[in-house]
């Protein structure tokens, strides 16, 4: 049939099928099912042919409308002719229309398989066709890429090869229909599916919360097919993605001291009063070389390549300044190329004015000490080279920086903020050779007494903060030299003078023994130039000593002694000095070497109120603590015999805190995504008080 016409039956009317037609089915399912019979006998109708048969039947107007049994009008003709009474249509149609439920796996469509021979891989198949239903039934939109194609024809007849229609179990079209094969109206099961879900949301509150999948549609469909109870009710079981706030992890945390050196009554403003205060911070930071790096890949074999790379380590340390923004910046293994072309352009734009000095020989690193120019002027710089010609424990290509910095403060014409001398070193890294290190500190430490000495010349105090890599363990000879101002070096195994490294178990170790720098250098034992700074070379050759200093150690008191193994010759060996020619032997020089520069660590090198010990420097051997920030603390000066005042030097009043080994292994160790470099940085905040000319 081409039309839909009205039944007029003594019972109630049949429905239409959702545009579709059951007799159209019918007839279409019996050519498939002739067609599927015939496929072996080579009888079978053309694709062409068969295609151009189904257009015409979709082509023809079908009725919209929703039945719970689908029929036409030749069927209930056919019915009526057969005389079916009202109890048997009414059984009929309650067969044909059991009530909607949903089932467990598709929320959809639950009927019974009456398929005469339909297999199973002919189910499977076609699965897809359930699919297109779903869609269907969800917006109501055809499955089809084509707009003119009626959806309901393509559904039901994705129901009909999949043997859900009620006429498709039968082969006969004049027979009754099957109704043990119940066919569910997608529609109806969609609305009640959201009536459902808008109940359940009001009745939240008095009922417990459902825990059930649902499943997210495509653009153009419904919302879902099926959903729990969720709090957000347009999204899917996938957290949505939020906007989330910067979270820091800060490793390390500043550390306000106490200020037990100061006095009692302190100023709370700048430039007021008799006496105002100037506060600066000093940063000390070994940046690992690039090339060194590279060139012990034996001592990062725990760290990851992306850390390892110049351009992310880069950024690392530029945060780390920029960070702290210290007033004083004092830099380690600054590689030349990497400091002149990429780290000094961003110092300059940050306000600081950079000094560098590269090590001699090949070496292409170097030291660097930047100030805020907005906060000091350069009083003058020295650049030393610790390398001298002709003296054995000055051969190494270390370097160091001593710079006279003038503080900038906005006091009346009358006062002045007191100078600071900032000196910068990187010692040498060999453990064994101890002697070497206390060589070239000495020669540091003589530069700054130098600049001290000519402040006071002119009536001026001038305070000290010394810093660097000093490669020396915490309380080690060369530690406390720097600390105590004094240590007894003669006979000093050259492993012991920085405690790097334990060679104890040695029977013959070398040793370093007086004097400790030859006279040509012009440096006394109390770390001072003996005159003005003498810049002339040695001696040529390797005469140390004059003749005139070797002869008075003729009637020392070991060469009065005997040797037993000595054998007698008359007029050689037997001569001995008489009484009145013995002359006492006048030293030249000391076994100990000192200075005068009251020297204090900004670091107690154990975590606060633990005895954890503080590291400042960590690669695949192990960590410990190298660098150091010392400064001139205050002395205390009496008046009288109960006023006691601390004079002059520098008061700490906070500090950047370090880390302990273990920490800085559950980093990974150094360096890592957070530091990025292979020693921490050092910072002290220190306050100076400025006092009227």
């Amino acid at each position: 049939m081409n039309g839909k016409d009205g039944c007029d039956t003594g019972g109630a009317p049949p429905q239409s099928l959702t545009k579709c037609q059951s007799a159209l089915l019918d007839e279409w399912l019996d050519q498939s099912r002739n067609s599927e019979k015939t496929v072996g006998n080579g009888e079978s109708k053309g694709v062409e042919e068969m295609e151009e048969e189904r257009q015409n039947k979709k082509a023809t107007p079908l009725s919209s409308g929703c039945i719970t049994c689908p029929t036409d009008e030749d069927t209930f003709r056919e019915r009526k002719t057969e005389r079916i009474g009202p109890e048997e249509e009414a059984k009929a149609q309650e067969a044909v229309v059991p009530p909607i439920y949903r089932t467990s796996e598709s929320h959809i469509v639950s009927c019974q398989m009456a398929v005469g021979n339909t297999s199973q891989e002919e189910i499977g198949r076609k699965r897809n066709y359930w699919e297109m239903a779903l869609l269907v039934a969800q917006g109501g939109e055809s499955v089809s890429t084509n707009e003119n194609q009626d959806s309901g024809v393509e559904v039901f007849i994705a129901l009909a090869e999949l043997g859900t229609h009620p006429h498709s179990c039968s082969s006969n079209p004049q027979e009754p229909p099957i109704m043990d094969c119940p066919v569910w109206d997608l529609r109806a099961l969609l609305a009640e599916n959201q009536t459902w879900d808008s109940q359940t949301q009001s009745n939240t509150e008095a009922q417990p919360e459902l825990h059930r999948w649902h499943f997210p549609v495509g653009h153009g469909l419904a919302d879902m097919v099926h959903r729990p109870y969720w709090q957000f009710p347009a999204m899917s079981y996938y957290p949505a993605l939020q906007e989330s706030t910067e979270f820091k992890v800060m490793w390390r945390v500043w550390e306000d001291l106490d200020g037990t050196q100061a006095e009692p009554s302190v100023p709370p403003t700048t430039g007021q009063g008799p006496e105002s205060v100037f506060e600066f911070t000093v940063m000390s930071y070994n940046i690992l070389a690039q090339y060194l790096l590279e060139g012990h890949p034996e001592l990062y074999i725990h760290c990851s390549d992306k850390v390892l790379v110049w351009s992310t380590r880069l950024k690392g340390i530029i945060q780390e300044i920029k960070t702290w923004r210290p007033d004083i910046l004092c830099l380690q293994e600054a590689q030349e190329i990497h400091f002149q072309k990429q780290l000094q352009p961003v110092l300059s734009d940050l306000g600081y004015t950079c000094v560098y000095k590269r090590r001699t020989g090949s070496k292409t690193d170097g030291c660097a000490v930047c100030y805020q120019h907005s906060r000091f002027f350069q009083l003058s710089v020295s650049l030393l080279e610790l390398r001298r010609e002709g003296c054995e424990l000055l051969d190494r290509d270390n370097v160091a920086i001593v710079l006279l910095l003038q503080p900038v403060t906005s006091q009346s014409p009358d006062q002045t903020g007191t100078p600071i001398c900032v000196a910068t070193t990187h010692l040498l890294f060999n453990p064994r050779r101890g002697d070497i290190k206390l060589a070239q500190l000495v020669m540091v430490l003589a530069e700054v007494d130098n600049v001290v000495r000519r402040c006071k010349a002119i009536g001026r105090e001038c305070e000290v903060v010394l810093c660097g890599d000093f490669n020396s363990f915490p309380n080690m000879p060369l530690y406390q030299f720097i600390k105590t101002g004094q240590l007894y070096y003669h006979g000093l195994p050259t492993w012991m003078i920085s405690g790097q490294e334990d060679l104890s178990h040695q029977t013959h170790p070398r040793r370093v023994y007086a004097p400790l720098l030859p006279s040509s250098l012009g440096i006394n034992d109390n770390c001072q130039y003996v005159t003005a700074k003498q810049t002339e070379s040695p001696p040529s050759g390797k005469l140390k000593y004059s003749q005139g200093f070797l002869l008075q150690l003729r009637y020392c008191p070991g060469a009065c002694e005997r040797p037993r193994d000595l054998a007698l010759i008359p007029g050689v060996t037997d001569n001995t000095p008489d009484q009145h020619e013995k002359q006492p032997c006048t030293p030249t020089f000391s076994n100990t070497v000192c200075h005068c520069l009251n020297l204090s660590s900004a670091y107690s090198h154990f975590i606060t109120g633990t005895d954890r010990q503080e590291v400042t420097t960590l690669h695949s051997n192990a960590g410990a603590t190298v660098d150091y920030i010392f400064y001139s603390a205050r002395t205390e000066r009496i008046r009288g015999q109960t006023d006691k005042r601390l004079h002059g030097g520098l008061e700490q009043i906070g500090r950047l805190a370090l880390l302990t080994e273990d920490d800085l292994w559950s980093l990974r160790g150094l360096p890592n995504e957070v530091f990025p470099s292979d020693h921490l940085s050092l910072l002290a905040k220190f306050k100076l008080r400025i006092s009227p000319l």
